[in-house]
C-alpha cells in the first residue's frame, strides 16, 4: 500500500466528487430548458402590454370618467421587475379595470379586448409551480 492510500482519509459516502458539475436550472430535465424559455417570453410579453397600457391609460381615463375606474385601480404597488408572481398577481389585479375600459382602450390595442389579451398573458405567464397536470 502506498503512502497517499495510508495518509489520505476515505471521502464521506455523500460527498459529491469534486469535479462534478453543477447544472443550470435550464439543463435539469429534459424540458426545463423549454419552459424557461417559454417563461421568459411570457414576460417578456407581458412586460410588452404593460408598457402599452401604461402609454394609452391617461387618455383612456380621462375620454370615459364615468366608468368609475381610476389611475389607483391600476396602481401596482410594488416595482414588478421580471418576477413572474408579481407579474401574474398584478395582471390578475387589474383585469377587471381593463375589462371596463375596454372601448377606451380598443384604438390602442387593435381589434383584440384588452382583457382578453391580460387572460391569455396570464395564462402563458402561469408559473410552472401552479400548472397541475391530472393524475393519470
Amino acid at each position: 500500500m502506498s503512502w497517499r492510500a495510508l495518509v489520505t482519509p476515505k471521502p464521506p459516502a455523500n460527498a459529491r466528487p469534486r469535479k462534478a458539475k453543477k447544472c443550470n436550472q435550464s439543463e435539469r430535465g429534459p424540458h426545463a430548458g423549454r419552459s424557461s424559455t417559454a417563461e421568459s417570453q411570457a414576460v417578456d410579453s407581458a412586460k410588452a402590454y404593460l408598457r402599452k397600457l401604461r402609454n394609452a391609460l391617461p387618455r383612456a381615463l380621462r375620454e370615459s370618467p364615468a366608468l368609475g375606474v381610476t389611475a389607483a385601480s391600476f396602481h401596482a404597488g410594488e416595482t414588478l421587475g421580471r418576477s413572474t408572481p408579481k407579474i401574474s398577481k398584478y395582471l390578475a389585479a387589474i383585469r377587471p379595470a381593463v375589462a371596463t375600459l375596454d372601448a377606451a382602450l380598443k384604438p390602442h390595442f387593435g381589434s383584440a379586448a384588452g382583457h382578453v389579451v391580460v387572460r391569455r398573458i396570464l395564462r402563458r405567464t402561469a408559473p410552472a409551480t401552479t400548472r397541475r397536470r391530472r393524475p393519470d
